[in-house]
Order: structure tokens, then sequence, then C-alpha cells
């Protein structure tokens, strides 16, 4: 499945310059094209090990409509870039981000409904009804109204880019996928996503800071995405886990032990993650340097099999 690349064109606005800190390791920002065939990969593409896989697999209900979500905002927020380089790399960002969500959309559309879970239709139908009516709302807005809506979002953003460095970091380095045999092909989707999430980790947060987001907006998204974050997680495993012929039902707490159990495996992350980022998050020392490696991450991309796959 061929991806097409989302673009945007900027125009003129006010900010605040962005400069890179010493010792960065920034890239410049951009979208790719990649396709690949999961036609052929199970429902439990981690062998022996179906709660890890459904642990992953569960992004693929939110990262399509999240990834759009992000394009959005930032598409309507071009217009207030007067800074190249910022500008630069939101048009990267929102062609990488565009690409994530058409990659994902194909498992969510024809994957799950390939292995019985039918019950996605249901998800997509609502998502796309929502960013229907909502998105033409943004549009009747301009000038301060306009950017009065989209601060907090920028915000939001930026703390949900910082996880999904973390994320990518996790998968770029999770060997145990490896010696487990993992589907080549869905590991490879993940590990391109990861590794570009780690590409673009700046992008987010210097987008903030061009905003003139406040270090305590941050901090107050921060703490309610702590919050939401694992019982959405949870609610999602849940259904995926109960639509699975092949495992029992499980209740909330049986299912954080099944978690917890693959996280000492060595197959999802710690149960908790966002609980356990909220003190870097939260400290005037931030900074998304930390987590990842730029280095590793455009490494991956240029070693990946779906991308040689497809430049060649």
């Amino acid at each position: 499945m061929k991806r097409i690349v989302n673009n945007a064109t900027s125009k003129h606005g006010t900010g605040v310059s962005v400069s890179a800190a010493p010792g960065e390791d920034r890239v410049a920002v951009r979208a790719r094209n990649i396709e690949f065939d999961i036609s052929d990969s199970p429902l439990h593409w981690i062998p022996g090990d179906p709660i890890a896989s459904h642990g992953a697999s569960i992004f693929n209900f939110f990262l399509p409509v999240g990834e759009r979500w992000f394009c959005a905002v930032y598409e309507r927020a071009l217009p207030f870039v007067n800074d190249d380089k910022v500008r630069e790399d939101m048009l990267g960002f929102i062609g990488q981000e565009a690409t994530h969500a058409q990659t994902h959309d194909h498992i969510l559309h024809y994957w799950f409904d390939q292995h019985g879970i039918t019950y996605a239709k249901g998800f997509v139908t609502l998502t796309e009804w929502a960013e229907q009516k909502i998105y033409p709302l943004f549009d009747k807005l301009s000038g301060n109204a306009l950017l009065w809506v989209l601060k907090p979002q920028i915000c939001a953003i930026a703390i949900i880019e910082h996880l999904t460095a973390y994320y990518g970091d996790f998968i770029l380095n999770c060997h145990e996928w490896d010696r487990r045999g993992a589907d080549p092909v869905i590991r490879d989707l993940y590990r391109w996503h990861g590794a570009e999430e780690i590409e673009h980790r700046f992008v987010a947060y210097d987008v903030a800071e061009y905003f003139g987001i406040k270090r305590y907006q941050k901090n107050i998204a921060a703490i309610l995405v702590a919050i939401l974050y694992e019982p959405i997680l949870l609610f999602a495993m849940r259904a995926l886990v109960k639509h699975d012929p092949a495992l029992p039902k499980m209740g909330y707490l049986r299912l954080i032990r099944e978690w917890r159990g693959a996280a000492r495996r060595g197959t999802l992350p710690p149960f908790g993650t966002m609980l356990r980022q909220l003190p870097h998050l939260l400290s005037k020392t931030y900074s998304p340097a930390r987590v990842g490696n730029t280095a590793q991450a455009v490494a991956y991309l240029a070693q990946s099999p779906a991308a040689r796959a497809f430049a060649a």
C-alpha cells in the first residue's frame, strides 16, 4: 500500500525565535514514501505473547485519528509562523505524521477485520464522524480567536510527542521482539514509525516554545495526559482481548497483571509509563534530547526493509 504524503503551504505570522541547544542531535525532518504488506501478518504477531501483541496493536486505534489531529492543528498554525526553520520542521512533521496516520489507518480498516476484529469498523465510523464535525469549526475562526483555540492543542501535542518518542526508543531497542521471532513486517512498521518519532521529537517542543506556551501550561497538560493515558489504553486493550476468541475474558486487574508480565519479559514497556515520565516532563531542565538517539533512528530508517524495498 503506497502512502500519499500530505503537504501544506505556509504564510507569515509572529512568534518566539527558537534555536537548538548545544549537543542536541537534530536532523532535517522529511516524510518518506513507504509501503507495508501486512496481509500475511498474524493477529498474535509476537509468537507466544498475545498480550504483548495486542498491547502494541491497540495503538492502531488511536494513531490515525491522533496524527490526523496533529496535522490539522499544525496546518492551521502555519499561517502564524514566520520563522523559516520552525516552518520547515512543521511541514516535515506534518508529512511524517500524515504518512503514519495513513499506514495505521490501513491496519484499522483492513487488518483487524481480516482477523475477525470487526468492532474496529464502529470505532472508525465514530472518529471519522467526529473529525467531519469538529475540524470545520476551526475554519470558521481566524486571528486571535483561532490562536486561542490552537495553543492548548499545540501544548497537548508537545506532551504526547514526548510519549511517542519514549515508545519509539523502546521499540528500536526491544530485542525481545527479535528473539521471539516477531512478525518481520509489523516489527519493521513499528520500528520505522518509532524511528521517525525519535527523528522529529524536537519539533512539537519547539513549536510550543515558538507559540509562547508557558511551563505551567505544559505541566497541566502533562498531568492530564498522565491521568487519562493508562485508563484509555486499558479500555482499548480489554475490548481487543474480548473480541479475540483465542483468549479468555479478562477484567482490568488481570489485564494489568498480564501487561506487567509482558513488561518483565521485555515485550512491552512498563505499565504506568506516563506516570514514570512525569518527573522528567515537569522538570525545569526538560529537553526532548533526553529521550532516544537520533543517530540510531536515522540508521534504522536507512536500513528498514520496507524503506529499502520501496526505494529499489
